[in-house]
């Protein structure tokens, strides 16, 4: 609850989304939830082909995947793309970590809803989630939304 009423307060006084480049918002939303990780960011997506809900819903999106991979993949390096793609956007966050079996994730019966979040925010926005991940081998969430953005 702790953290979640944290992220409440964050998004309220963020100021990420002001910059017209995505790169620069995305680096900003994160740069207190890396820890010691490194991270790359390419999100060719000009700012103003997104709606203020659908970034806000992007940041959120990206920044509860990427707490995941630092807080229970112990990554150490995180890599962000994101790209147009005809009636498309596509993006992916892609870590280091110690992966997970996507079969057998931990869920709300276990007390963890961040993935849930994703996927309700992606399903809102009409999108669709693939998680490419193995015990030891990193992890690797790819996002596709119709770029009616």
């Amino acid at each position: 609850c702790r953290e979640e009423l944290r992220n409440c307060i964050w998004d309220l006084r963020s100021n990420a989304l002001d910059t017209d480049d995505m790169n620069d918002a995305i680096r900003k939303t994160l740069e207190h939830h890396l820890g010691g990780a490194s991270l790359n960011v390419r999100f060719n997506v000009p700012r103003e082909r997104l709606s203020d809900n659908t970034a806000h819903a992007l940041m959120r999106i990206i920044r509860e995947l990427v707490v995941n991979a630092v807080q229970h993949g112990k990554a150490n390096a995180i890599r962000i793309a994101g790209a147009l793609e005809k009636d498309r956007l596509l993006f992916s966050v892609t870590d280091d970590g110690v992966g997970f079996d996507p079969a057998n994730r931990p869920g709300i019966r276990e007390g963890h809803f961040g993935l849930q979040g994703v996927e309700e925010r992606i399903d809102e926005l009409g999108g669709k989630m693939e998680i490419k991940s193995q015990p030891d081998k990193g992890a690797r969430i790819s996002i596709w939304i119709k770029s009616r953005c």
